[in-house]
């Protein structure tokens, strides 16, 4: 038999197989939660009754794309940190082209001003990156038809940060052709 995933309502591991003599389920042991999986009747005591049980007890789809698309998400994040981290070289080689010793600030406005921003960008990034990680501790706390209304907000919830982050990643671009542009204009001179 597999082993039995903790319930997704409260998050408890005491889960176990129920039997009655004619149906099994998987029940919740805790007694404020008590949710049970599909119940399935079997006229006989069919060998792998349990673990067509457990597999639909186990089987959460929407819980696996929500951490499929987190696992996506921060896959995402970590190559714009090392786009990030390229281009703050490139902004060294022109402070180093233009002799500039100290690199911590500028005598170009606007690079300062991409500057700041890309850090505000890089902060809202990892607030999407805390509200994907609250979405699945919301999950844990609602229960049965309050679970799926909660599924649905937090759902579209994500599609919204999914197209704030596009829109960030969209205004990092361009910050960079800008930052490209200047870098250009300034070795021309």
């Amino acid at each position: 038999m597999s082993e039995l995933k903790p319930c997704p309502f409260c998050g408890t591991s005491v889960v176990g197989i129920e039997y009655d003599g004619l149906y099994r389920w998987v029940e919740c042991g805790n007694m404020d939660c008590n949710a049970a999986g599909k119940v399935f009747a079997f006229l006989t005591d069919v060998g792998n009754a349990d673990h067509i049980v457990a597999n639909n007890w186990n089987t959460r789809p929407i819980e696996d794309g929500l951490r499929a698309e987190l696992a996506r998400l921060t896959a995402e994040l970590e190559r714009e940190k090392d786009n990030c981290g390229k281009f703050y070289l490139a902004l060294e080689k022109i402070y180093d082209a233009l002799g500039m010793d100290d690199h911590t600030g500028s005598c170009i406005p606007e690079i300062d001003k991409l500057q700041a921003n890309n850090a505000r960008l890089t902060a809202e990034l990892a607030e999407l990156r805390a509200e994907n990680k609250s979405i699945r501790h919301i999950l844990s706390l609602w229960k049965k038809t309050e679970a799926m209304k909660e599924i649905d907000r937090l759902t579209a919830e994500l599609a919204e940060a999914r197209t704030v982050l596009k829109s960030k990643e969209i205004i990092i671009d361009n910050q960079e052709k800008r930052i490209n542009e200047l870098a250009e204009r300034l070795l021309k001179k």
